[in-house]
């Protein structure tokens, strides 16, 4: 991945901006989220939300245009691998394909899915403090390994990826 700043790029656009095009407020999740209440402190509930793969602080964020140096761009998120993310038993996640959109062909440069705002949340909380450990400036290059996505497979046009902690 290459970094690109939280607040703004060289190029003066806010990451959100990527967010918008991945993950727009229109997004319907899938009604078989599974939400977490739970495990949510007080003063508010687990909400469904709208993850993006790659992140939206990247270049290879395919929200980042190509005037601006992303380096895979798509005009809407619906051009993404979508999935929805269940809790089959205690510590255990499933990414479903999500059959509300076109079967993947594996060569969508994106991923987007619905899931629960806690564990969305909880997935990134610490790369602000990596980034910044690792003093990472505009376009650094870093590598993302994600333990417990090893059980994916793609040899059926379904997503099937089993999550372990």
């Amino acid at each position: 991945m290459n970094y690109l700043p939280d607040k703004k790029n060289q190029f003066g656009r806010p990451t959100q901006k990527n967010r918008d095009v991945i993950c727009p407020s229109s997004y319907q999740y899938h009604d078989d989220t599974t939400l977490l209440p739970e495990l949510v402190g007080s003063g508010g509930d687990d909400v469904k939300s709208c993850d993006e793969y790659a992140f939206a602080s990247t270049y290879q964020s395919a929200g980042m245009p190509s005037a601006m140096n992303g380096r895979n761009p798509v005009g809407s998120g619906d051009a993404c691998v979508q999935t929805y993310a269940t809790r089959v038993q205690q510590g255990t996640w499933k990414l479903y394909d999500d059959d509300r959109y076109p079967l993947p062909t594996f060569k969508e440069v994106c991923g987007r899915s619905s899931m629960s705002q806690w564990q969305n949340g909880g997935s990134m909380n610490r790369f602000a403090g990596f980034a910044s450990y690792f003093r990472l400036l505009d376009s650094d290059s870093y590598w993302v390994d994600i333990p417990g996505f090893d059980g994916c497979t793609a040899k059926a046009p379904l997503v099937r990826c089993t999550m372990t902690p």
